[in-house]
């Protein structure tokens, strides 16, 4: 099974810089207030549940779960 490497808030944001997107627009383009992406890269977001969840599961921050059905 081919596992996924995670990144760090601050890989995230390091990839944002690196190729000189803004938070904001890239949040924008996915219909994601901007506010709530810099709460989940800045961790004041657990990201658990909800939007944040999808926030950090598009940033790499969190993997989307495997269903056990799904892997049997």
């Amino acid at each position: 099974m081919n596992a996924v490497r995670l990144k760090s808030p601050e890989e995230a944001q390091r990839w944002f810089a690196d190729r000189g997107i803004t938070i904001s627009e890239w949040a924008m383009a996915r219909q994601f207030n901007p506010a709530l992406v810099y709460q989940v890269l800045a961790g004041t977001r657990k990201a658990v549940r909800g939007k944040s969840f999808k926030i950090a599961v598009e940033l790499g921050i969190k993997a989307l779960p495997v269903d056990d059905l799904e892997a049997a």
